[in-house]
């Protein structure tokens, strides 16, 4: 059961999807072969695959038992993280999950790494494999060199040796994907994060939950707030209540209305 509570951790999933079919980024004609995820703080990366379950056996494009555990994992988070996520991964998953019959996902926040690098870079390439070079992230996606038609069509054969070098292929996506987060949690609007100073009743970093330096202030058109940024992701931030509005004119007691010309 997880933990909750003021001084709980939020739950953080990093996933990624591999597809297969005859149109094979379509979820009408094609299904999932492997669901590679991690949680924030854990070593291990997990790959479940199409290949791992009973129903494999009988109809090799079967996806629905592979999904019921995808559904599982899912609900167990506070915060899922894929690259292009919002636009292929949790479509092609919702689409899959409805063709099952099966409940839909939980709604749980997101964070597209993609999307969030198009608005706030600007780069030749948003491709997680750019992304990570660009950063100079630990881990890099894995080459596809030529092996990647064949085992495509593999999969479509229900060759389980291709479904194995495609689930290394996911794993490392997985791996590569929350490097390239850690390198840019910094700069991630607070509306794609799950708070991790929620229920405290002092302030702390957003992104990564550390201490926090009072650093200036922050104008709206209408309000000022007092600033800060973490000591240790850099993260900027301010506190909830402004510390002053704008003078108005009104003083109590007097009118607003302008004097009458003598």
């Amino acid at each position: 059961m997880p933990k909750t509570g003021p001084t709980a951790r939020p739950r953080v999933l990093f996933f990624d999807i591999e597809s297969a079919g005859v149109q094979g980024l379509r979820a009408d004609r094609g299904f999932v072969v492997c669901f590679g995820y991690k949680w924030l703080g854990e070593k291990t990366t997990n790959v479940l695959t199409i290949k791992d379950y009973a129903a494999f056996r009988r109809d090799p494009h079967d996806d629905s038992a592979l999904l019921k555990d995808v559904l599982k994992i899912m609900e167990e988070a506070d915060l899922v993280v894929a690259h292009y996520g919002a636009k292929f991964d949790l479509p092609f998953l919702r689409s899959r999950i409805a063709k099952a019959g099966l409940k839909p996902l939980p709604q749980t926040r997101n964070t597209d790494t993609c999307l969030i690098a198009r608005s706030y870079f600007k780069l030749s390439s948003n491709r997680l494999d750019n992304l990570a070079e660009f950063l100079d992230c630990s881990e890099r996606k894995m080459e596809k060199g030529h092996g990647w038609p064949d085992w495509w069509m593999g999969v479509l054969k229900g060759d389980k040796a291709s479904i194995d070098k495609m689930a290394v292929y996911c794993a490392q996506d997985v791996r590569t994907l929350e490097a390239v987060y850690m390198k840019m949690r910094n700069i991630i609007p607070q509306r794609y994060l799950v708070h991790h100073g929620i229920g405290l009743d002092h302030y702390v970093c957003a992104a990564c939950g550390g201490a926090v330096q009072m650093r200036g202030t922050y104008y709206s058109e209408k309000k000022i707030w007092r600033r800060f940024q973490c000591k240790e992701c850099g993260k900027w931030g301010r506190e909830d209540k402004a510390i002053a509005r704008p003078y108005s004119g009104h003083q109590p007691g007097r009118s607003n209305a302008l004097p009458r010309s003598p």
